[in-house]
């Protein structure tokens, strides 16, 4: 009996050392925490994505560090409804670097149980997909011009609407379409709340 427990230990230990080796070398982020979802364990990829150490985020929630402005409030309350429930979960989260810069994320998570069935903690698997939400974004912003086009109308009753479509799914608050000319710039449409500071 020692001598299977010794070999079931040493096959163990090679488990975890082929886990750890594919957790340090992965592009994604994995963060494994408590049963209450704070930070126990990051890898390289966490760090490369967020700009946070292990050093500084252990103890806390990934959301205390990484959540800003743009993180959407009801995406991150089902998040918490989940881990209170221990249960797993796939989003896309807007997050914050610690340079201050935004990035997507698609993150899945599972909970760790222990042989009793009760959960130990969580672990995470997060891929960076700003690039991938951008190239999707302009697709569906190209979809909506293109609507608004095949409605038709005359152009100057058009582009308050084309205009209306991009800040739509840019998430800005107006515009303003411009004519460059020989004659100098001016205004050919308007839409939403602008400013001549903010107009663009």
């Amino acid at each position: 009996q020692l001598r299977a427990a010794n070999e079931r230990l040493r096959a163990g230990e090679a488990d975890a050392r082929k886990l750890a080796m594919i957790a340090a070398r992965t592009d994604n982020a994995v963060v494994l925490t408590d049963s209450t979802g704070r930070i126990e364990w990051v890898n390289a990829g966490f760090t490369r994505i967020t700009g946070w150490r292990l050093d500084e985020v252990a103890g806390r929630t990934p959301g205390s560090v990484l959540q800003g402005p743009g993180t959407d409030r009801r995406t991150v309350e089902r998040i918490r409804a989940r881990i209170a429930r221990g249960e797993g979960f796939t989003e896309e989260l807007l997050n914050y670097g610690r340079d201050g810069r935004s990035y997507w994320l698609a993150i899945e998570v599972q909970p760790m149980r222990g042989d009793d069935g009760v959960v130990t903690g969580f672990m995470a698997i997060e891929r960076d997909i700003t690039s991938e939400r951008a190239a999707r974004d302009r697709l569906e912003m190209q979809f909506d011009v293109s609507q608004v086009l095949l409605e038709g109308g005359a152009p100057g009753e058009a582009l308050p609407r084309v205009l209306a479509a991009i800040c739509a799914r840019g998430g800005w608050k107006g515009g303003r379409a411009w004519c460059f000319g020989p004659e100098g710039t001016r205004v050919l449409a308007e839409w939403g709340a602008v400013d001549d500071a903010s107009a663009g």
